[in-house]
Parts: C-alpha cells; structure tokens; sequence
C-alpha cells in the first residue's frame, strides 16, 4: 500500500493537439478572478472552476496560463 500526507502531481507529455482558448469547452481559470502572482491563495476561486468545468455535458478544460503553473506562493 501507499500512504502520503502530501500532494502527489503526475505529468504527461505535451498533446499533439491540445485545447485552443477560443474552443467552446475551454473554461478560462482568469474568468474567475484568480490572482495570477501566486501572493494570493485562490483554493475557492479553483474549485469553483473545476466545479463549473466538471458540470457541464460533454469534455470541458479548464484553462491556466503559464504564470499559473510556474509561480508558487511565497
């Protein structure tokens, strides 16, 4: 068995063909309002995204520019 207290993130390379921001399934986390520097925690702003995201018919993304996935709080 596997026990951890900490978060765990699994990588996959690069799609080949990967969601444009102008598809109508793509959801956009900076509509939501989330701080993009990292100084802010944006847990409930994230989780409404995903909620939204996971709500609707079909396949949905959400979207995080590249400042989301490369800054970490400080």
């Amino acid at each position: 068995m596997f026990y951890s207290t900490g978060l765990i993130l699994f990588a996959e390379p690069p799609e080949k063909n990967p969601p444009r921001l102008e598809d109508p399934n793509v959801v956009n986390i900076q509509d939501y309002k989330v701080d993009s520097t990292g100084k802010t925690l944006e847990t409930t702003n994230i989780n409404q995204a995903i909620s939204d995201v996971s709500a609707r018919p079909g396949a949905a993304f959400s979207f995080f520019p590249p400042a989301f996935t490369s800054r970490a709080p400080s």
